[in-house]
Formats: C-alpha cells, structure tokens, sequence
C-alpha cells in the first residue's frame, strides 16, 4: 500500500505538470501492482494449505503402520510416488513462503 500511495503521488504531479501520458503510465502501474498483489495473496492462501499434506500424510501412514519396503509392489510404488509427490509440494510451498 505504500508503494500506491507514492506511485499516486507521482500520477497527480505528472498531472499538475500537465504530463497526461506520464500519469496515465503511473495509473497502469498502480491498476497491475494491485493485480498482482491480489493474485499473491491468492497463491499464498493455496500454499498455506497445501504445505502441511506432507506431514498429514506421514501420521496416516503412522497410525495405520503403513511401510514402503517394497518398489516391486505396483501400489507401494504407487504410494511412494504419491509420497514423493507430497514432499515436493511441502518443499516448494515452504520454499515460496519464505519458512513462515
């Protein structure tokens, strides 16, 4: 919100100095950065929800004694890729969240 509050400064000065293009310029910037700050909290609001699967996933696999011991086996194969898969998201959601 800062930076609006600057960048609208600097539309109206463009406009007081009768610099109709350069305000029009600041406009749109200020139009895409609040898209785009709208959009981030969007993405953030996904990965605080999908960073912890991971974790769920372990304590089912934990309260039901599951164990991949076997790749051979088609579903524990199947299950470790989905594991995997898991932990990719947690690290890349973690990643992208700074560690909050």
């Amino acid at each position: 919100m800062e930076l609006d509050k600057r960048l609208e400064h600097f539309e109206q000065h463009q406009l007081d100095e009768g610099d109709e293009y350069g305000a029009e310029v600041l406009h749109h910037a200020r139009e895409r950065i609040t898209q785009l700050e709208v959009e981030n909290e969007r993405l953030r609001g996904a990965l605080i929800i999908l960073r912890p699967k991971m974790l769920e996933a372990q304590e089912v696999m934990r309260e039901h004694g599951f164990v991949i011991d076997n790749l051979k086996d088609p579903w524990q194969k199947f299950a470790f890729t989905l594991y995997s898969m898991l932990v990719q998201v947690h690290c890349v959601s973690d990643t992208a969240l700074g560690g909050e």
